[in-house]
């Protein structure tokens, strides 16, 4: 099996472990024109095409207007994709600088903001039940990093999840289970090309700083960094999974009375549970 293909076969049977694709189900990629958004659809091309998943795509790409021309380069780039592989395709543009500066925000907060909100919109007009982002172990090892720096618990250290549900609507990340190295190789393997953010480069933004600075310094001495972080996540979700079920089935027992002002908890059973359940 080459290279390509095993890529491949990774990211189907990520996609059956998780049941992150119900068969039928119309899905929005959400592709910026980087090389992991690229590779998503290149991928999930692949795996159609052989019969593996079967599933209409609408591709969704959202201008931040961050980089003025570049910007508009990135946009004509999905477009020509989504042409060149007769696909129906959405853009939206949206003011990060302006929300950023009335809610009081970081860019970086304000672009997730208003990103996430127009992918459910246009998944809304296009009857998509899911919506596919590219995040992978990388992107996983930096978000548990910059979640510990800031402070977190079990919860915080699940990472980014394979799936979750924002507002009514379902993000899945089918990438998680490979490395941004696999990705670009994946890609250079069919000379496809892809569009490179300047901006990422930019360490005044902490998820930067994390990815150049930080994360290198670490791997210096452990290198396959990012797989024991994804593994740490995958067991700390198991974990955060267990507890939210316990604590469910431990409301009905320890619960006495409730209205809209207040909850009423028998002391002796709430006592008696384990400690992760009172605390949650």
């Amino acid at each position: 099996m080459n290279d390509m293909q095993n890529i491949e076969k990774k990211t189907d049977s990520f996609l059956k472990q998780n049941n992150l694709l119900p068969g039928g189900a119309k899905v929005l990629l959400a592709i910026s024109g980087g090389a992991d958004s690229v590779a998503l659809l290149k991928i999930f091309l692949s795996l159609k095409l052989s019969g593996k998943i079967k599933n209409d795509f609408h591709i969704a790409h959202i201008n931040h207007q961050l980089r003025a021309e570049k910007s508009l380069e990135d946009e004509k780039f999905v477009k020509a994709l989504a042409e060149k592989h007769k696909l129906p395709i959405t853009v939206e543009s949206v003011d990060v600088k302006k929300y950023a500066k009335e809610t009081k925000l970081s860019i970086e907060t304000a672009a997730r903001s208003l990103r996430l909100a127009a992918l459910r919109r246009i998944a809304d007009k296009n009857n998509c039940r899911f919506i596919a982002t590219a995040h992978h172990k990388n992107d996983n090892a930096e978000t548990v990093i910059h979640r510990m720096l800031r402070g977190t618990g079990f919860k915080g250290l699940a990472g980014i999840r394979p799936a979750t549900i924002i507002n009514g609507k379902t993000f899945i990340r089918p990438l998680l289970c490979l490395m941004r190295q696999e990705i670009e190789e994946y890609l250079k393997s069919q000379n496809v090309s892809w569009r490179t953010d300047l901006t990422n480069l930019d360490c005044r933004f902490t998820r930067n700083r994390i990815r150049h600075k930080i994360l290198p310094y670490l791997e210096k001495n452990t290198p396959n960094l990012p797989e024991l972080i994804f593994s740490l996540s995958q067991h700390c979700a198991i974990l955060a999974k267990n507890i939210e079920k316990n604590t469910d089935s431990a409301a009905q027992i320890c619960i006495i009375a409730q209205d809209s002002r207040q909850i009423v908890i028998g002391l002796k059973d709430f006592i008696g549970l384990y400690e992760p359940v009172r605390s949650k």
